[in-house]
């Protein structure tokens, strides 16, 4: 294989560890690395609703992981491959990986910093524009509905393989899957029962990070329940 070749597999390998470890290792967690589930609910503790961007330097904190565990994974990687490819084929696997981890930590580090000269910039470009809203959009649905949408890089590959893409249309009264509230970009909850209720009341956060899912005795029956303290 080509040393194209090899680059473009590290891109590609890259686009599956992501998915994995975010869906296996940051969703579902490990007894003996319980703190990388543990930092990422305080991301989506923090970033949830409609506070998915901000300029608060105390917030920003949560966006990324702790600075050791690439270089740990990347040694690591090094390691194995070392003996079993040249110095050329590695050096250009490990580039596609390196470029796939830059591209993921740049864009999403700006996908929550609120009003940035980066989007402003990528919107001009017509296709990236198109790339980073079509993005910005995926990963907006993930902190809606935390149990879907692990990609966060295009093309999602793994999200449609393993049946985790969420391609929601509009709310309609025969709707039971997840949807669109009308006129809106955010997802119906088990809260929403009509329009005039207030926004705040009908936010459900990271229901697929709490002990328990949202189960119907959760969920306020009457005006009275709903409006108590």
């Amino acid at each position: 294989m080509s040393l194209v070749g090899w680059f473009a597999l590290g891109v590609v390998y890259t686009h599956v560890f992501e998915y994995a470890y975010h869906r296996w290792l940051m969703h579902g967690g490990l007894r003996f690395l319980s703190f990388i589930k543990k930092n990422h609910l305080a991301h989506h503790r923090t970033f949830h609703g409609d506070q998915l961007d901000t300029r608060d330097p105390r917030a920003l904190e949560h966006v990324t992981e702790q600075w050791f565990l690439f270089p740990i994974a990347f040694l690591a990687h090094f390691l194995v491959l070392h003996p079993l490819l040249g110095a050329a084929e590695l050096s250009s696997f490990l580039g596609g990986v390196v470029l796939h981890y830059l591209v993921f930590e740049v864009t999403h580090w700006f996908a929550h910093v609120a009003d940035n000269d980066f989007d402003r910039l990528v919107r001009r470009v017509p296709l990236l524009g198109w790339m980073r809203e079509t993005q910005l959009r995926h990963h907006r649905l993930h902190h809606e509905t935390p149990e879907m949408d692990f990609n966060f890089v295009p093309p999602f590959a793994m999200d449609f393989l393993g049946a985790t893409l969420l391609v929601p249309g509009d709310c309609t009264e025969a709707s039971k899957g997840p949807c669109f509230l009308p006129g809106t970009m955010r997802l119906r909850t088990p809260f929403d029962r009509g329009a005039d209720r207030p926004q705040d009341e009908r936010d459900v956060v990271i229901p697929a990070l709490t002990d328990r899912k949202l189960g119907s005795h959760d969920r306020p029956d009457s005006a009275e329940e709903r409006n108590s303290p």
